[in-house]
C-alpha cells in the first residue's frame, strides 16, 4: 500500500499506516520508533577508566564526562632528575640541557664535535699532588725541596707549569720521560712547561720547554 501522507501537514502532526506512525517534523515525515518509555531498553556499561558515561532513560541522553586533570596526571610519573607537580614538569641540575651555563660531571662523551673555543680550567697548586680533578693546566710554583705525588688515572693528564725548580730540588713520582734520548729526567730551568699523562697505569711525562 503506497504511503499517502496527508497534504499540508503542521509540525509534529503524526500519521500512522500498516501499525507504523510518522511525524511531520516541518520538513519531512520521520518514522517514529514509539514513546520515550520504550529508551528504557537501553542501557550503558561504564567499564572503568578515566572520564565517564552515562544514560538517562527518561531523556535518551547519553552523557560523556571526560577525564580530570588529577585522572590525566595520575598516568605520569617523575623519573631521574625530573619532577611534575600539579602537572607542570622540572629538570634539576643532573639533566644535561642545550641553553644556559651548566657544570657537568662524571659523563662519558662519544664522538663529540667542539665548534667553538674549548676553555680548559687553570689550577693553583698549593698541595704537592698531581691530580686532574683539578684541571688539566695547573700551576706549581717551588719554595722548597718538594716531592710530588701521583694521583692520575688512565686515560688523564695534566700541563704542569712548574716554576722555581732551579731553585728548589723536585722529587717526581715513579715516571717515565719521554725524550729524545730516551727515559732521561729533565733538567729543569726554572720556568717550565711538563705534560704529564698516564696509560696502562703508567705515568709519562715530557719536558715541553721554558720560558725562562
Amino acid at each position: 500500500m503506497p504511503l499517502d501522507f496527508p497534504s499540508n501537514p503542521v509540525p509534529n502532526q503524526s500519521y500512522t499506516i500498516n501499525n507504523r506512525t510518522f511525524v511531520f517534523d516541518g520538513n519531512a515525515w520521520n518514522l517514529s520508533f514509539g514513546p520515550l518509555t520504550s529508551l528504557n531498553a537501553i542501557s550503558v556499561v561504564d567499564s572503568g577508566g578515566d572520564g565517564s558515561l552515562t544514560y538517562n532513560p527518561s531523556s535518551g541522553v547519553f552523557t560523556y564526562t571526560g577525564p580530570t586533570a588529577v585522572e590525566v596526571r595520575s598516568h605520569f610519573s617523575a623519573g631521574s632528575g625530573v619532577a611534575i607537580t600539579n602537572g607542570s614538569i622540572s629538570v634539576d641540575s643532573t639533566v644535561v640541557r642545550t641553553t644556559g651555563a651548566q657544570l657537568i660531571s662524571q659523563k662519558t662523551l662519544d664522538g663529540v664535535t667542539v665548534n667553538r673555543a674549548l676553555t680548559m680550567q687553570v689550577h693553583t697548586m698549593t698541595a704537592n699532588v698531581l691530580d686532574p680533578n683539578n684541571g688539566p693546566i695547573q700551576i706549581k710554583t717551588l719554595t722548597t725541596h718538594t716531592a710530588l705525588t701521583d694521583s692520575l688515572v688512565n686515560g688523564t693528564s695534566i700541563l704542569l707549569m712548574l716554576t722555581g725548580a732551579n731553585t728548589w730540588n723536585v722529587s717526581w713520582p715513579s715516571i717515565i720521560w719521554v725524550t729524545d734520548k730516551g727515559n732521561v729526567t729533565p733538567t729543569l730551568t726554572g720556568s717550565d712547561a711538563i705534560v704529564l699523562w698516564k696509560a696502562n697505569n703508567t705515568l709519562y711525562g715530557a719536558w715541553v720547554g721554558s720560558s725562562a
